[in-house]
C-alpha cells in the first residue's frame, strides 16, 4: 500500500485532499484530480508536532515536488490489435486521478505521473470484457497492457490431418506395454499422439492434426514429424524422423510407413520435487519432456510420486525438462478449493544426472482467511507469501454470476479502496470465489513488458522457475 506524502503545507489543496479521504471511507471518491490517496486511513498515524513557523514562501520550499514521468503506453489483445476508445483511469503515488481515452493505435497517455502508479482497463461498452483489468504499481513509462476480450476463438488456417504407419520394434518390456508418441512441429505450429503396444504387434497406423499457433502460416514453412518408441521402464528407444513434409492446412497428408532405428540411452537420471512448510498428504505428480531440434516435444515419464528414476534417448541436438507439482487433495465436498504449487527445470542437457525442483508453498491468506469472510467496508485482501512474486487476483461475485476484477500487483495485499480510488465499486454482500495466482521473483513491470522478445523470454518454459496457484470461497459481509 502506498503511503501519502506528510508534508508540512497548509493549503487548500491539501485541504481537498483530507475532504477526499473522508468521502473514500464511505464511498468511491470522486474528487477530481486532487483524490484521496488510497489506504490512508489504514495508516497509523504520526504523532502532532507543531507547525514550523515562518512564512508560507519558506514552508514550500520545505517540500519539494515529488519527481514525476510522463506515460505513454497501449492497450492490445493478444493478437496485437489496438483496443480503440477504450476508457482508462491511472490513479499515481499521490493520488493524483486522470481519465484518459485509448486512440486509433490503442495508446493512451497521462503526463505529470508520479510513479508507482495504478491502472484500470475499463471493461468494453459492448460487454465482451468479463472483467475490469487492474495493474498495481506500475513504474514504468511505456506499458503495454494486454485485455483478454476477442469474442470466440482466434482465427487460425485449418488443423492439416497427417497419417503416418510405423513398423514396431518388438516390445521387450518386462511389465506394462511399449509406447509410442508421434509428434509433428514447425516455425508456427504442431501437434501429437499417442499409442501403446504389446509384444506380437509389428505395425501401426497414427493419425493426428498439425494445428496452428499464429494466424497465417509463415513463407516456405513445411513440418517435421518425430516418432519415438520406448519401453515401460523407459531404458530401451527407437526413433524415426520425417522431414519438409508440405503445408497445405485442411488438407490430409499421408506419410506412408516409417521404420524407427534403436537409440542408445542415457545413465538413469534421479528426477524429485520437495519443498518446506508443506502438510501431509499432498499428491505429487512428475512430468519429463523430451525437446528436439526445431521445436518438437515429446512427452516422457509421466508419475504420480515425488521421486522418479529413468534413462533418456541420446538424441543429436536434444534437451529435456522436468516439472513437479505438489496439489492438495481434491475435496468433492468443497468444489471451489484448490491449493496447488509447481516447479518446473528449464531446458537441461542430456548429460544431467540428478534433478532436485524445489516446489514453493503458496501464500497464506490473511483477508480474509480460508473460506472466511471479508467486510465489504474493510481494508481488503491480504496474504503472506514469498516477496517479491508478482500476483494476479480474480475475485469472483457467485451470487451475481460475474468476475469483479483481475488484478496484478507485486504487493502482498489488495486494499478495496485503492480500488475504489480507480473508479471500482465495492464488493456486494454475498457469496465469492477468490482466484490467487503468485510468481516468486516476479514484478508487476514484467506484465507490462512492451518489447515482444522479452515479454516471451519471462514466461519462456524453458527457464526455470515457480508458481502457485490457489481458490477458494468466501462470503463478504457488510
Amino acid at each position: 500500500m502506498q503511503s501519502p506524502h506528510v508534508t508540512a503545507r497548509r493549503s487548500i489543496a491539501s485541504l481537498t485532499v483530507a475532504s477526499c479521504i473522508v468521502v473514500a471511507l464511505g464511498a468511491a471518491p470522486s474528487c477530481g484530480d486532487e483524490g484521496a490517496r488510497v489506504g490512508a486511513s489504514d495508516l497509523p498515524r504520526p504523532a502532532r508536532t507543531p507547525a514550523p513557523a515562518g512564512p508560507p514562501a519558506e514552508l514550500d520550499a520545505q517540500a519539494p515536488e515529488p519527481p514525476t514521468i510522463d506515460v505513454g503506453g497501449r492497450v492490445v489483445d493478444d493478437l496485437e490489435g489496438a483496443i480503440v476508445g477504450r476508457p482508462i483511469t491511472v490513479v499515481d503515488g499521490r493520488g493524483k486521478r486522470q481519465e484518459v481515452l485509448t486512440d486509433e493505435d490503442g495508446g493512451f497517455y497521462a503526463m505529470g505521473v508520479v510513479p508507482p502508479y495504478d491502472v484500470l482497463v475499463e471493461q468494453a461498452p459492448s460487454g465482451a470484457v468479463i472483467t475490469p483489468l487492474v495493474f498495481l504499481g506500475l513504474r514504468r513509462r511505456d506499458p503495454r497492457l494486454e485485455v483478454f476480450e476477442r469474442l470466440g476463438s482466434t482465427p487460425r488456417p485449418a488443423a492439416q490431418p497427417l497419417r503416418i504407419g510405423v513398423k514396431l520394434p518388438p516390445c521387450r518390456a518386462t511389465e506394462g506395454a511399449c509406447w509410442v508418441a508421434v509428434v509433428s512441429a514447425s516455425p508456427s505450429g504442431g501437434g501429437g499422439t499417442a499409442g501403446s503396444y504389446v509384444d506380437g504387434t509389428d505395425h501401426a497406423v497414427y493419425d493426428l492434426d498439425h494445428s496452428w499457433r499464429e494466424t497465417t502460416t509463415r513463407p516456405a514453412e513445411t513440418i517435421d514429424v518425430h516418432v519415438l518408441v520406448g519401453d515401460a521402464e523407459y531404458t530401451q528407444y527407437a526413433y524415426a524422423h520425417v522431414t519438409r513434409v508440405p503445408i497445405h492446412p485442411g488438407e490430409p497428408s499421408d506419410l506412408g510407413v516409417t521404420v524407427p532405428s534403436p537409440v542408445a540411452s542415457t545413465e538413469p537420471v534421479a528426477v524429485s520435487g520437495h519443498t518446506s512448510g508443506m502438510a501431509e498428504g499432498w499428491q505429487w505428480t512428475l512430468a519429463s519432456q523430451l525437446e528436439l531440434p526445431g521445436g518438437a516435444a515429446i512427452a516422457l515419464r509421466y508419475d504420480w510420486s515425488a521421486a522418479s528414476s529413468m534413462r533418456l534417448p541420446s538424441l543429436p541436438g536434444a534437451t529435456w525438462r522436468v516439472g513437479a507439482w505438489a496439489q492438495h487433495p481434491p475435496t468433492p465436498d468443497r468444489p471451489y478449493f484448490h491449493r496447488s504449487s509447481q516447479a518446473w527445470s528449464g531446458s537441461l542437457p542430456l548429460t544431467a544426472a540428478n534433478v532436485a525442483l524445489d516446489v514453493p508453498v503458496a501464500p497464506e491468506p490473511i483477508r480474509p482467511e480460508m473460506e472466511g469472510t471479508l467486510s465489504r467496508r474493510g481494508v481488503g485482501l491480504a496474504w503472506d507469501g514469498d516477496a517479491p512474486a508478482l500476483a494476479s487476483v480474480v475475485v469472483v461475485d457467485l451470487a451475481r454470476g460475474k468476475q469483479c476484477f483481475r488484478a496484478f500487483t507485486s504487493e502482498p495485499e489488495l486494499a478495496l479502496r485503492r480500488l475504489e480510488a480507480l473508479g471500482l465499486p465495492r464488493l456486494e454482500p454475498g457469496e465469492h470465489v477468490l482466484d490467487l495466482t503468485t510468481k516468486p521473483g516476479a514484478i508487476v513491470d514484467e506484465v507490462a513488458e512492451p518489447d515482444e522478445h522479452t515479454r516471451r523470454s519471462r514466461a519462456d518454459v524453458h527457464v526455470p522457475g515457480r508458481a502457485t496457484y490457489q481458490r477458494f470461497r468466501f462470503l463478504v459481509t457488510q
